[in-house]
């Protein structure tokens, strides 16, 4: 029984071209050796393929190696011999149940005329003829005696790597050998003189400096010639050159350098010789070395030897110098004393290497660097510990210490008669000293603005006087210094005051437990100036419905609650409402299509007060039609065919949507055949079966109008 094509309609997209074919199967025989007979062709084809999948050029060479049923002339069938096995009466895979077939995509040797880089083959699943890229990896069963002769005339296509490079250039040259008959013989010439008869498909050659084209002839088993050419260039080989790194290159005894030599030019391998200088040689060594030097300098030399008996040498020079210890001593001007105690100290520095940079730690808490030698401090009573750090040029520390001990002088200690003056501009503050040495001294600042003191000579320095009478003249915080030698007190006169206080934002809505807001305080101040005020005092009305700490808010439950800032005697509000319901319900689609026995989940999306949207999960859904569909949790699944209304409930507030649920409609294609030229576009119009449409599918609901254009024909038959 011949096989024979009745109709082939062929469609153009993602970037294949399908064939839709209807065939009627072949008269096989099974041989009882794992390979069946095509009685109409005389083919006998590979009973089961092996489950592998290969590459195209992988399954050219597995079946011109495959032995079975005592043949050993096995190959990978052209894409007219491997179409005839489809068989379109199968339900499932399209052919003859003699055979054992996977629902995949088999090869075929047939190379896609305008890209050779791809080759035809079939999908068994439904018997398509397609294309795929030849490094893609697929099934491929084998094939032998069959017509003399290929669908395909014979290629070969030739690949060197690499293609130029400096001599002596060891190139890989192989060729792929597509159409003709198999099995092929090879022929080499090699442009340099040398020829190979009846060589394999791979092979490798060394070339000398020059330009070479490269010839392979392939002849297949019915006499068929083709052959292929490329060019390659080989290079001179540039002079060996050395280049010597020595880590480090200086430092103190005992030192340890390592070594490492980088070649360019020459031909490897190379075999190298080291000199280390102090009598050490290092004969048929590697690239690296490494060695521990004492005191002294001393010249390396590495010398190099190429394949080819080339021989080049570089240098490099290393210092070790003796170590020198770094001592330190600190000298103080004095080590003893009452309190305050000025103290000058100097760090004495022998050894190590200049110049030195200081670091002092003057025990009090006080650290100063990037000093030089001397340095000053006053001390309060108190046992002090300096200590002064020092690193030389090379990086080597050395610290030393002293001890100071400052004694409490027995007076009673300083006091004043207070430490925080609230006045306005113009009014006068009486600030009075007591106790202490007796020593006092007043230390304005006018840096904030202007003021009036009481003291004679206008200075701002006021020695040994108890009292003041201080007057700021404008408004701002005025710092006055109070010390007796011994202790030092400040002293804040503050002029400036908030007359009103504002919460930024004025409102506030949280619409969920647990979300937060952040509120500033903006101060008016009685010199026109205005700020932001951090020292206030927060409170809320109602913590349970929202907290707060320092100026953030935390919203806890539903509910309206003021949050208070106070600041001395003032105070501000402000309202903050937490409402977590949302004010309205929406179903996503609002119209939602089944079919019987389909299953979708609802998304019900909220709308809040403040204009957010977020997917609410706890609802419930309703249906006026329960025979249509079934409800479980979020998800329906329709039943039998008609409309019904879904309504989703949250609290009181609820959405709908119209839920039409149907029996899936065939598939008609008119025109049912078409023959189509290159270029030329046509209508085919497509009704029945279920949304959403897949041309590869071939469904569609409805009746709808779709334009394919075919860009070019490679698809045989």
């Amino acid at each position: 029984m011949f096989k024979t094509i009745i109709n082939s309609l062929i469609l153009f997209f993602s970037f294949h071209i399908v064939s839709i074919s209807i065939v009627l199967a072949g008269d096989y025989i099974d041989n009882g050796n794992s390979t069946i007979t095509d009685r109409t062709t005389g083919l006998m084809w590979q009973k089961k393929d092996d489950g592998v999948r290969r590459d195209w050029f992988l399954s050219l060479k597995y079946c011109e190696a495959l032995k079975l049923g005592g043949y050993s002339d096995w190959r990978v069938p052209n894409i007219r011999e491997l179409s005839r096995l489809v068989d379109d009466t199968q339900s499932e895979i399209a052919i003859d149940p003699l055979f054992s077939c996977q629902p995949n995509f088999y090869w075929s040797s047939t190379t896609q005329s305008n890209s050779p880089n791809a080759a035809w083959g079939v999908y068994f699943y439904g018997g398509d003829m397609d294309w795929s890229q030849k490094n893609f990896s697929d099934l491929v069963r084998c094939v032998r005696a069959g017509p003399t002769g290929s669908i395909d005339p014979l290629t070969i296509q030739l690949s060197l790597n690499p293609t130029k490079g400096e001599a002596p250039l060891q190139v890989d040259l192989s060729v792929v050998v597509s159409g003709g008959q198999s099995p092929y013989t090879y022929s080499w010439d090699f442009g340099d003189g040398l020829i190979q008869q009846d060589q394999a498909a791979e092979t490798t050659h060394v070339f000398t400096p020059g330009i070479y084209t490269i010839i392979v002839y392939v002849k297949d088993s019915a006499g068929e010639f083709a052959q292929t050419n490329s060019l390659i260039e080989v290079f001179e080989r540039s002079p060996m050159q050395l280049e010597l790194a020595a880590n480090p290159l200086q430092g103190e005894a005992p030192l340890l350098v390592n070594f490492n030599v980088s070649i360019t030019g020459g031909y490897f391998p190379y075999q190298y010789e080291w000199d280390l200088g102090d009598g050490i040689i290092l004969s048929h060594y590697g690239p690296s070395a490494s060695r521990t030097y004492l005191s002294g300098t001393y010249r390396i030399t590495v010398y190099a030897t190429d394949a080819l008996e080339n021989q080049a040498s570089t240098t490099q020079e290393i210092q070790v110098y003796d170590p020198q210890p770094l001592l330190i001593k600190i000298q103080p001007s004095t080590i003893k004393g009452d309190a305050p105690l000025n103290v000058d100290f100097q760090a004495i520095v022998s050894g190590g290497y200049p110049p030195y940079a200081f670091a002092w730690d003057m025990g009090n808490g006080i650290i100063q660097t990037d000093l030089t030698d001397l340095v000053s401090n006053t001390y309060s009573p108190g046992n002090y510990i300096i200590t002064v750090y020092v690193t030389d040029f090379k990086g080597q520390r050395s610290q030393a210490f002293q001890a100071i001990e400052a004694l409490k002088p027995q007076v009673p200690p300083l006091k004043a008669s207070g430490y925080e003056f609230f006045s306005t501009p113009g009014e006068a503050v009486t600030l009075t000293a007591s106790d202490g040495s007796g020593n006092y001294r007043w230390l304005c600042d006018s840096s904030t603005g202007a003021y009036f003191y009481s003291q004679q000579e206008n200075s701002q320095n006021f020695w040994g006087n108890p009292a003041i009478f201080y007057s700021p003249l404008t408004p701002g915080i005025f710092i006055v210094n109070l010390t007796d030698g011994l202790t030092n007190i400040q002293i804040k006169v503050n002029t400036t005051r908030p007359t009103k206080l504002t919460i930024s934002p004025d409102k506030v809505l949280l619409t969920s437990i647990g979300s937060s807001a952040r509120f500033l305080v903006i101060a008016d101040y009685n010199d026109g100036t205005s700020g932001v005020l951090n020292q206030v005092t927060w409170q809320s009305t109602n913590e349970n419905i929202a907290s707060v700490q320092e100026n953030v808010i935390v919203a806890k439950s539903d509910g309206i609650a003021e949050i208070i800032a106070t600041y001395q005697h003032i105070e501000t509000r402000v309202m903050v409402t937490v409402d977590t319901k949302p004010m309205a319900l929406t179903i996503d689609p609002g119209l939602l299509l089944l079919n019987i026995g389909e299953t979708a989940i609802i998304s019900v999306i909220g709308t809040y007060r403040d204009g957010s949207t977020k997917p609410i999960t706890d609802i419930s859904l309703e249906t006026s039609s329960s025979d249509i569909i079934a409800i479980s949790g979020q998800s329906i699944t329709g039943n039998t065919e008609g409309n019904t209304i879904l309504t989703a409930k949250y609290n009181s507030i609820t959405d709908t949507c119209q839920v039409q649920v149907s029996m899936p409609r065939p598939v008609n294609i008119n025109p049912p055949s078409l023959r189509i030229k290159p270029g030329e576009t046509v209508q085919v119009y497509i009704d029945g079966g279920t949304l959403p449409f897949y041309p590869e599918i071939g469904k569609m609901v409805g009746a709808v109008q779709r334009t394919w254009q075919i860009d070019n024909m490679n698809t045989p038959g």
